[in-house]
């Protein structure tokens, strides 16, 4: 329970307190505690005093507002909930083969059988390859017995990012903050319609405008379900009302060196202001090719990889003898292409090697500018550009080249704008790089040795521009997997 944030804050003009708390008398009524001895389950909190209900595999069944049922993979399927005395209402959740959630709707019976439950559908998702709501059917008050579905929204995304929604009103745009959480909301012609302000986890949510939510997404762009208040994380259920999710972790994800991944229910690490909790479909080796399998394990393997770069030797040479490659940079699953580009490895006529095949991965959360590049002589008054190994923005940088000597080096023309290298899967840094050439538009050089270069750096450029945070998760948080693969 997040005993301090349970109220949301104004966002005022200023003056001596623009960020209060609108109820301050929260703070002093919310309480919760803890059994470590239990596996972190809680005892007893403000919500629930005579003590929160678990099963035995360690999900909550009942937090003092709702009860909950799971069915036999760990997953909600119905919600039990009482709006006012006397009168308790109950809903259940229908989920594809891949375990996503389709489906939404009244049930008259506490079952995870549809067919027992008497469920009645009043909503259906539509979804994308990600597994991302594209299109919500709701029920249709115009159909013969109410039984019939009517399209209520359609949102758009780019990059695993929710960026709008069209409905009945018209198309809508978000405006969210580094985290993803909806922070404002335009029409298409860019007059807010909307402002929403939340807690750190989640809580306290408000919105206020001249509109209803277009959709149902929320904290850091996941669905939040009006019947429970809890939110949809695909492989688990989130309640931002007590700041951690509804069942444990695998303790497999436990790393003996970060205490605070021991509590299996923790959000993040209890560190929501900077990092997010990705969907738990990830990027798995199988057989030697990277695919894409909802969970975090799959065929006996773990992995914390959600994002891949395929690098792909052609067979194809230039006139320099550098062999060509493909670029690609995906998000969820094969389909899902961030951006694609053409790059070069290697050299034929200059005897140089390529980018040697293999697995990769990039640390997003290491970057540096101009300032960070350092020189290395080389004799004979030469100089070459010094390793580093997160990601690096090129350009002029002086420094001190003997006693009362400075000098001014631009590397631009070998290494481009950009450059990230190519980490170990152990995150310990290699001799090879993605980067750019500036040569390749002024001479048409194509060959570099143990790398791999693109020239135009599209690739490259929306790399640097992803939010670490969204990257990767657990130990591999802010990681960037690559695969080299080819003759």
């Amino acid at each position: 329970m997040q005993a301090a944030s349970g109220a949301a804050f104004n966002t005022g003009s200023g003056g001596s307190q623009p960020c209060s708390p609108t109820a301050s008398n929260f703070y002093a009524t919310a309480w919760a505690n803890l059994s470590a001895a239990n596996n972190n389950r809680l005892t007893g909190t403000s919500q629930s005093p005579g003590g929160t209900g678990y099963d035995a595999a360690g999900d909550v069944t009942n937090d003092g507002v709702n009860q909950y049922l799971y069915d036999a993979e760990g997953r909600i399927c119905a919600v039990a909930s009482t709006p006012i005395p006397g009168m308790t209402t109950m809903t259940g959740y229908v989920y594809d083969a891949g375990g996503t959630r389709v489906s939404k709707g009244k049930i008259a019976a506490w079952s995870c059988d549809p067919g027992l439950s008497g469920f009645t559908p009043t909503s259906d998702y539509i979804l994308g390859l990600g597994g991302e709501q594209l299109t919500e059917l709701g029920m249709d008050a115009n159909s013969s017995g109410n039984t019939g579905m009517a399209w209520q929204h359609a949102n758009v995304w780019a990059g695993g990012k929710l960026l709008g929604t069209y409905d009945d009103n018209g198309l809508h745009f978000y405006l969210n903050d580094p985290l993803g959480t909806r922070r404002a909301q335009t029409d298409s012609a860019g007059v807010l319609e909307q402002v929403c302000v939340s807690l750190p986890f989640g809580d306290g949510l408000a919105c206020n405008g001249s509109t209803q939510d277009p959709t149902e997404h929320h904290f850091t762009g996941k669905e939040r379900d009006s019947e429970s208040g809890n939110d949809y994380f695909e492989a688990r259920y989130y309640s931002s009302s007590m700041g951690r999710f509804m069942s444990p972790d695998s303790p497999k994800y436990a790393e003996k060196t970060n205490p605070q991944s021991w509590n299996l229910y923790a959000y993040v690490d209890n560190n929501p202001l900077s990092r997010t909790d990705p969907t738990g479909t990830n990027w798995f080796n199988v057989n030697g090719n990277w695919q894409w399998h909802d969970g975090n394990t799959y065929d006996g393997q773990t992995s914390n990889y959600n994002m891949l770069l395929k690098i792909q030797k052609t067979g194809e040479f230039t006139k320099d003898g550098a062999e060509k490659e493909n670029l690609t940079l995906l998000g969820h699953g094969d389909k899902d292409v961030l951006a694609t580009g053409t790059g070069y490895t290697g050299s034929t006529q200059f005897n140089m090697m390529t980018t040697p095949n293999g697995s990769y991965e990039m640390n997003l959360n290491l970057r540096g500018g101009p300032g960070s590049e350092r020189a290395t002589p080389t004799g004979g008054g030469n100089y070459q550009l010094a390793g580093f190994s997160g990601l690096q923005q090129m350009g002029d940088f002086t420094m001190k080249v003997g006693p009362g000597a400075t000098a001014t080096f631009n590397f631009n023309g070998d290494w481009g704008e950009y450059r990230a290298n190519l980490n170990r899967l152990d995150g310990s840094a290699t001799h090879f790089y993605l980067h750019g050439k500036d040569e390749f538009f002024t001479e048409g050089r194509t060959w570099t040795h143990g790398c791999t270069t693109e020239p135009a750096q599209t690739v490259l450029k929306t790399i640097f521009s992803l939010n670490p945070n969204g990257v990767g998760e657990g130990a591999k948080n802010g990681r960037l997997l690559v695969s080299v693969s080819g003759k």
